[in-house]
């Protein structure tokens, strides 16, 4: 992954003056976060015809999450970090070792904590250069939807995460239900 000018100019501009360390994490997600809150959403109010499709479509598309939790403890442990190993040096934070990191199995974990039923027909995957083309229509940035962010340079550095991802995301499944429920109390 290429510099942004940002990171670029810190970098240059941190020469013997200060001390500078970038942390990517992915799409963050958990309690109050809006990444995974669409998805959820959509299990507990669309119409399962376009819960399906989506399913069709994103089918095993890597979601780049990390849980927050993950992402407090990597900023912890560099600010804490002997500054000789972590100065001037950009690491990625992400849950993406997880295989079950993905748009399916995400699903069908929150479509069980949720007591969804299963769809009534076999998934159809549409293939990923079809979704790979819309995403680019729509303007998003990251239109590799096989993309994968390696944090193995933290993790090199001595950084070990609190959180397993399939922990978090019954964290997140727990704090979403909850929320749901009271959004919705509130509303009627």
């Amino acid at each position: 992954m290429p510099l942004n000018n940002i990171e670029k100019y810190l970098l240059t501009a941190s020469k013997d003056i200060f001390e500078v360390v970038i942390l990517r994490p992915t799409a963050v997600f958990g309690a109050n976060g809006n990444n995974l809150v669409k998805l959820a959403n959509a299990l507990l109010t669309n119409w399962r015809s376009v819960n399906y499709f989506k399913s069709c479509l994103f089918n095993y598309r890597k979601m780049n999450l990390v849980y927050v939790d993950n992402v407090v403890s990597a900023i912890t442990f560099l600010a804490a970090a002997d500054r000789e190993t972590v100065n001037k040096q950009v690491f990625i934070i992400s849950d993406n070792e997880d295989p079950s990191n993905n748009y399916r199995d995400i699903e069908m974990f929150l479509m069980n904590y949720f007591k969804q039923k299963k769809y009534l027909s076999p998934v159809i995957p549409i293939p990923l250069c079809i979704l790979s083309v819309l995403l680019k229509c729509i303007g998003r940035t990251n239109c590799n939807p096989s993309a994968i962010y390696s944090c193995q340079k933290i993790i090199n550095a001595g950084f070990k995460k609190p959180v397993p991802f399939k922990d978090g995301l019954r964290k997140f499944a727990e704090w979403h239900i909850n929320d749901f429920v009271s959004n919705k109390d509130q509303h009627n």
